[in-house]
Order: C-alpha cells, then sequence, then structure tokens
C-alpha cells in the first residue's frame, strides 16, 4: 500500500491540487466560491440542484 500512496502522491502537479479538489468536491463550497469572486449575472441563475460534479482528474 505504502508504493500506492507514493505513486498517487508523486502524480499530483501541486501539493494543494488535493485540497482544493476536495474543497471544491462539495456543490455548495464551489457556488458559494463562484458567488463571491465572479461577478456576473450568469452566476445568479445557477441552481444548484442542477450542478453536478464530474470526475476526471
Amino acid at each position: 500500500m505504502r508504493m500506492e500512496e507514493e505513486r498517487r502522491q508523486s502524480d499530483i502537479h501541486n501539493p494543494h491540487d488535493t485540497g482544493y479538489k476536495y474543497l471544491l468536491s462539495f456543490k455548495k463550497v464551489f457556488i458559494q466560491l463562484l458567488k463571491n469572486f465572479i461577478k456576473e449575472g450568469w452566476v445568479d441563475m445557477i441552481d444548484e440542484y442542477a450542478v453536478m460534479k464530474i470526475d476526471e482528474s
């Protein structure tokens, strides 16, 4: 198991990637981030229940 963990760690491009991926995996956190930092009208139209997580990385 130790070798697998080391391999996974070496695949991470940035050591913060894991933390960001974890935080942004929560819909509420993701939507709140958008609403706080992107000042565009379309952000207010986001339906939380329609947001889907796509795990590609």
